[in-house]
């Protein structure tokens, strides 16, 4: 009796410290938080992609990508379809690779994230140049996978050049305008032309191409006024249009940047003023709509901006002569190279 007494107590013993060692043990992990975080996925992917020996788009590798969701690749196969002569990466939302990137911390809603990755280009030095993609992620099956790659145009990092003139690196050409005191970079394949005393255009192929993207550089006297006070003017007469406003800084000065601004094609336009010179730079095309040629003007805004520079110093005044131009040959005052 005494002995099935004493098995009684060890079996209800044991009963009882399974149940308190059962509450004092973590619940199971859901899904979402045994998952690896969705900015680690969007770092390891373009780890990846940007380290892979050969061309991931050529080869197709993305296809068999883990970080990616099937929908997703199929829109990137559409994408490339679509591409008639060149195009850009879908990937990237540009053409050509950055050498760096990094990734800001997620933002989760549910099942579904978003991850901005910040792609860097001549990093370290005075014409770093950072252009920015938003990546949108899904939980499927317990894990974060990569849905979708936005390209929206970016803020411009601007980086205000050391004194002196820009150097050409590789792929871009330098431009220098004595006569209105600025140089610029430009990527290779533009042309250069001066249609008037106060107009500059960087093009592809002809004037007449309206197809391809370009940047007119437009110059005149600012008469007091401040590049916000010109945006001002701008925002005020086009009020039934969706201006997006964004202020940044270029070699130093204060500039306004006005997107969705309309025109034959709609274009973004730059306002800057240094030395009561009004500069106005209005790059096309501005929408996401062209595709591929948005991309292409995205690059050519890009290397501009953050190459521009007020250091040349101005070999006349507005106005000076018939036509604006000092005395002597035109050539003399306006160097292309």
């Amino acid at each position: 009796m005494k002995q099935k007494q004493f098995t009684l107590f060890v079996l209800t013993m044991a009963l009882g410290l399974t149940i308190v060692l059962d509450r004092c043990s973590p619940a199971p992990a859901s899904s979402e938080a045994m998952s690896v975080a969705p900015e680690t996925v969007v770092e390891s992917f373009y780890n990846w992609y940007l380290g892979y020996p050969g061309n991931t788009i050529v080869d197709g590798a993305y296809r068999s990508s883990e970080y990616l969701t099937t929908e997703f690749v199929r829109k990137v196969d559409e994408i490339i379809a679509s591409f008639d002569k060149g195009g850009y990466d879908p990937f990237l939302c540009a053409q050509d690779i950055p050498e760096s990137f990094t990734v800001d911390k997620a933002t989760v809603s549910g099942e579904e994230a978003s991850v901005v990755v910040h792609e860097i280009w001549n990093p370290g030095t005075q014409y770093e140049s950072v252009h920015n993609v938003t990546v949108a992620l899904r939980m499927v099956d317990g894990q974060w996978k990569i849905a979708d790659v936005i390209c929206l145009a970016p803020e411009p990092v601007v980086v205000v050049p050391a004194e002196g003139r820009p150097n050409a690196t590789t792929g871009t050409q330098l431009l220098t305008n004595e006569q209105h005191g600025y140089c610029l970079l430009y990527p290779t394949g533009y042309d250069v032309q001066h249609p008037n005393e106060h107009e500059t255009v960087l093009f592809i192929g002809s004037l007449l191409n309206v197809e391809q993207p370009r940047v007119y550089i437009k110059v005149q006297e600012a008469g007091g006024s401040t590049a916000a006070q010109v945006a001002d003017e701008l925002t005020v007469a086009l009020a039934g249009f969706d201006i997006k406003r964004t202020s940044v800084t270029i070699d130093g000065e204060a500039a306004v940047v006005l997107d969705n601004m309309p025109g034959q094609d709609t274009n973004r336009q730059v306002v800057i003023v240094h030395d009561d010179r009004l500069y106005m730079l209005p790059f096309v095309p501005a929408s996401e709509d062209y595709g591929e040629l948005y991309a292409q003007m995205e690059n050519l805004y890009i290397v501009v901006l953050n190459s521009f520079n007020f250091s040349v110093p101005r070999s006349v005044t507005l106005g000076a002569g018939n036509d604006g131009f000092a005395a002597g040959p035109r050539p003399a005052n306006l160097q292309w190279s």
